[in-house]
């Protein structure tokens, strides 16, 4: 309105009856695709040895049928120290064991583990050489959203 300084009370805004106002939206169309699983992650163990390497699947709606878990170390297969790994699956618990093995240095696992998004492999390395890296990778199938 001319005249009125900037401060000054408007009208208000006319009542449009409570009409619902909709939203345009586009629609999205997802395709779930098959494919190759290889994926591994490492950690460094402490100074005695010890110490644990996740892998996590993520991305929404994707899927990981784990046929294989690799477990190895930096410095490998030793005599010299009796290393030892155990998997989880989602939390270190006895009854969450998918595998283990006593080759904790170069050995792989063979599994059938069904994994969705949110849940993660869990490696627990004990009696490496002190400051080692940990490496756990997996193969297999999954499936993802496009």
């Amino acid at each position: 309105m001319p005249g009125l300084p900037r401060w000054a009370a408007r009208p208000a805004v006319r009542n449009t009856g409570g009409q619902a106002r909709r939203i345009i939206t586009t629609p999205m169309a997802w395709t779930r695709v098959q494919a190759l699983l290889a994926t591994a992650n490492q950690n460094s163990l402490n100074s005695n040895g010890a110490g644990f390497v996740t892998l996590a699947c993520t991305g929404l709606g994707t899927k990981w049928y784990v046929s294989q878990v690799q477990v190895s170390t930096g410095q490998g297969p030793s005599p010299l120290f009796q290393i030892e790994v155990t998997v989880y699956l989602n939390a270190v618990n006895p009854v969450n064991v998918i595998g283990r093995s006593a080759q904790g240095g170069g050995d792989t696992i063979g599994v059938t583990v069904p994994m969705q998004q949110g849940d993660q492999l869990i490696a627990v390395w004990a009696g490496a050489a002190p400051n080692d890296t940990a490496t756990l990778a997996v193969s297999g199938d999954q499936e993802v959203l496009t």
